[in-house]
């Protein structure tokens, strides 16, 4: 059983919802019923150097903050799997349109890989009012943005699903699903559509689903599974 950490502010559990029971049998969270303050404490008298260590809030492996310049050294060196094989695209991040929902043409995005799902600065549009990316479409490298409100959902469908249950769920489970890391579950009902994918309906919209992140469910304090949101 994987349950919650008792810090609700590094509580991790949002990504580890991959893990099997195999996996979570031979592995321990040392710290999962202490503080980050209570842990700072234990460090000061064990490991002195590094308790004051300030807490890290980016990519551990991208330093110095150059996420579009590791998206384009790491897509440059890494060949796209196609049906057809390999093939390699010398900048397979490259400039496309910005459409508005009715086709539109409102302005040129640096490459869709470096946006994301209800992102508002760096557009470069002067639209006279906020927009937000409201879709990517990868296959025709376009950027979608609409207004706030079109960023609200109720609905999504994940694949790729692991529960934690002792055998999956054949019927819908009610219980709590999120979608990101900051943000609390919110109630929702999960229902099994086909072997690993399930339809989650949340009872409050939510804001900016974004297809390739997370979506974990819990009951309470305990996670019973997630999936990647496809739609």
């Amino acid at each position: 059983v994987l349950k919650r950490g008792i810090d609700r502010n590094k509580d991790q559990s949002y990504a580890l919802w991959e893990m099997t029971q195999d996996e979570l049998a031979r592995t321990a969270f040392p710290v999962g019923m202490l503080t980050k303050a209570q842990t700072r404490e234990i460090a000061e008298r064990l490991a002195p150097r590094v308790a004051g260590k300030k807490d890290s809030y980016e990519i551990c492996f991208i330093q110095d903050r150059g996420h579009e310049r590791f998206l384009r050294e790491w897509t440059a060196n890494n060949p796209v799997n196609t049906e057809a094989g390999l093939l390699a695209i010398e900048d397979p991040i490259r400039p496309g349109p910005i459409v508005d929902s009715d086709g539109h043409i409102l302005g040129e995005h640096r490459g869709h890989p470096l946006y994301t799902i209800g992102q508002r600065k760096g557009l470069g549009l002067a639209a006279g009012r906020p927009v937000y990316v409201v879709d990517i479409l990868p296959d025709t490298n376009t950027i979608v943005v609409g207004d706030d409100e079109d960023l609200l959902s109720d609905r999504l469908i994940a694949d790729g699903v692991n529960w934690h249950t002792a055998e999956a769920p054949a019927e819908q489970v009610r219980g709590q699903a999120k979608i990101r890391y900051r943000q609390e579950a919110t109630p929702a009902v999960i229902t099994p559509c086909e072997p690993g994918v399930v339809r989650v309906e949340f009872e409050y919209p939510q804001r900016a689903v974004t297809p390739g992140q997370s979506v974990v469910f819990y009951d309470g304090e305990t996670v019973l599974g997630g999936g990647i949101i496809r739609e």
